[in-house]
């Protein structure tokens, strides 16, 4: 059965500018103040939609939950997983999605949001005070500072979020953080006498091969192994395959290669990697696919059970809270 609510929900539509301006301008209607965090949080702050955004991510304080799920009501968000004091979500018929952070104002003026396991996340006072603008519509936000540690603490980052960051911290003048780099999968390349060249090195194709070898592990290990995507009636093709090249790779070298599956939306994944030799970056890289019908070759939908198995791969990361 599909998932209504969620990051694989069935339908699914982008949350657009447009979107989310009626959505905080009916909010504003009903006298509900609300804050945004996440994608458009940051969107908000720059002034401008930098890439599309599964969802509108809004902190409200908790006393205001019920009045802000009635105002989403009337828009149509019914279907609910997850309650207050926790986050939820929230989607309308066609798969556009709501998460709601409720926080608990406190007489010092901090908030706290509550997570899972007992978790607490506090806000510092100022925290409230930024101000940002969607579809010409002016926005409470979190201030670039707070926006830049909660999109950024805890995280494994995919290139576009990645792009958030690098985008929040030259606006603002913020200093980069240091982001978690995190990969699910590691298996080992020794490197063939046949895989190198006249110069003594390993050939540049090479590295293609083992980023294949990489991913096929990868599925076998989390996912039941490639032959089993083909058993549905599915193929994966590759779209797109790059390589950068840091230092050379020799006959015999011991190398580990590491990888990641990201960005599964609607038929489409990328798969990124690493390989290192003892600690030195060798190569990274990344390679897009795209599933189609194995009879017609036509797009189809990465299957529930397949995108189910790579976000439980890739939910090692420290924190729980959203980045969307």
């Amino acid at each position: 059965m599909a998932e209504r609510t969620g990051k694989n929900r069935e339908p699914r539509a982008p949350m657009s500018a447009a979107r989310a301006a009626a959505i905080l301008r009916r909010l504003d209607e009903r006298g509900l103040v609300v804050w945004l965090e996440g994608g458009w949080g940051i969107d908000a702050l720059l002034g401008q939609e930098t890439r599309s955004h599964d969802d509108l991510d809004v902190l409200v304080s908790i006393d205001r939950v019920d009045e802000l799920e009635a105002a989403v009501g009337e828009l149509g968000y019914a279907t609910k997983r997850g309650a207050s004091p926790l986050s939820f979500e929230v989607v309308d018929e066609d798969g556009h999605q709501i998460d709601v952070h409720p926080v608990s104002f406190q007489p010092s003026g901090e908030a706290v949001y509550s997570m899972d396991e007992g978790r607490k996340w506090t806000y510092p006072p100022h925290s409230f005070a930024g101000t940002g603008e969607i579809a010409g519509r002016r926005v409470r936000c979190l201030t670039p500072d707070i926006a830049l540690v909660c999109h950024s603490t805890g995280y494994v980052l995919d290139r576009a979020h990645r792009r958030d960051v690098e985008a929040l911290c030259n606006r603002f003048d913020l200093t980069m953080p240091q982001l978690v780099e995190h990969f699910p999968f590691t298996t080992q390349i020794r490197v063939r006498f046949a895989e190198t060249d006249a110069q003594g090195v390993a050939h540049n194709a090479n590295y293609l091969v083992w980023f294949e070898v990489a991913r096929v592990e990868y599925l076998e290990r989390f996912a039941h192994g490639y032959p089993v995507l083909r058993e549905h009636g599915v193929e994966a093709f590759v779209t797109e395959a790059h390589v950068r090249y840091g230092v050379p790779a020799r006959f015999d070298d011991r190398l580990k290669l590491q990888a990641r599956c990201v960005d599964v939306r609607g038929a489409r994944f990328r798969f990124e990697y690493r390989l290192e030799r003892d600690g030195e970056l060798v190569a990274d890289g990344w390679t897009a696919h795209a599933c189609v019908d194995a009879a017609t070759h036509r797009p189809t939908r990465v299957p529930v059970w397949l995108a189910d198995a790579i976000y439980r791969a890739e939910a090692e990361s420290p924190s729980s809270r959203s980045s969307s």
